[in-house]
């Protein structure tokens, strides 16, 4: 257990790995003190606000962004001591620090910071501590059932985050986005359009830059490259391409080798 601080904005992703020994068993409850941010793991997303926990599960992927400084007691846990579907199915949710069985983890955890563990007692406050955090995901999970569908800000970040990490796949389309995340097609071009984009302006500008970079860092053809960034056909790639850089994909690979290195 630790209190931890973020001086900074700061972006961390653990994708698909072969964990280090040191996270291979290890979940970590952060409590929010101050600062905001982001997680997603397991398909969920949850905004990191002051006064509010959460979950995450270091062995499986996931990503962090902590906007502003931030401010966190953090508990790590063994995985031994957190087993089961329902402990799976909390991490990556909000708890508010009202729900009494954190407040009751809490005043636990700040005493403990404090004051140390009194002689002889390390392994029965371990006990405890993993006990009330057990009863705390439990009564959560239960608590909320399914989770409504996200809306605004929220639903923004985590379809940006899925368009991310799936736009490889050519059959991610805004109807897909929309229903991997339980809204309307409408409805999520709806959010977009309060900043001024849209779900498939926004999918194809990152279809887009990741080909940008395979044409500038591999020497695939532009055909592999097209179909290797979700597009169905080259054609449409390349009027894409051309519509946003001015020349084509040939063009702007060809420009970027006569320059030479940055």
């Amino acid at each position: 257990m630790r209190s931890r601080s973020a001086p900074s904005p700061t972006s961390v992703s653990r994708m698909s790995f072969r964990p280090r020994s040191w996270c291979v068993g290890t979940r970590f409850l952060s409590i929010h003190l101050t600062g905001t941010g982001w997680v997603d793991q397991a398909g969920r997303t949850a905004r990191l606000t002051a006064n509010a926990a959460t979950l995450l599960d270091t062995a499986r992927p996931y990503e962090l962004r902590l906007d502003s400084v931030q401010s966190q007691l953090v508990l790590q846990v063994p995985r031994v001591r957190l087993r089961g579907a329902v402990i799976r199915d909390s991490t990556a949710r909000l708890i508010d620090l009202d729900a009494p069985t954190l407040i009751i983890l809490r005043h636990v955890l700040t005493g403990i910071m404090k004051e140390g563990c009194p002689t002889g007692t390390a392994n029965q406050l371990a006990d405890t501590v993993a006990d009330l955090l057990s009863a705390l995901l439990r009564q959560h999970t239960d608590g909320h059932g399914t989770p409504p569908p996200l809306a605004g800000e929220a639903l923004l970040h985590a379809a940006r985050t899925f368009m991310r990490r799936h736009l490889t796949d050519p059959n991610l389309d805004v109807d897909a986005i929309a229903s991997a995340h339980g809204v309307s097609r409408r409805y999520l071009e709806l959010q977009f359009a309060r900043t001024g984009d849209s779900p498939a302006t926004h999918l194809r500008g990152l279809r887009l830059a990741e080909a940008q970079r395979r044409l500038h860092k591999t020497s695939a053809t532009v055909a592999d490259i097209a179909y290797g960034v979700g597009f169905n056909d080259v054609n449409t790639f390349t009027r894409a391409f051309r519509r946003t850089h001015k020349i084509t994909p040939r063009e702007w690979r060809a420009h970027q080798s006569s320059s030479g290195p940055h």
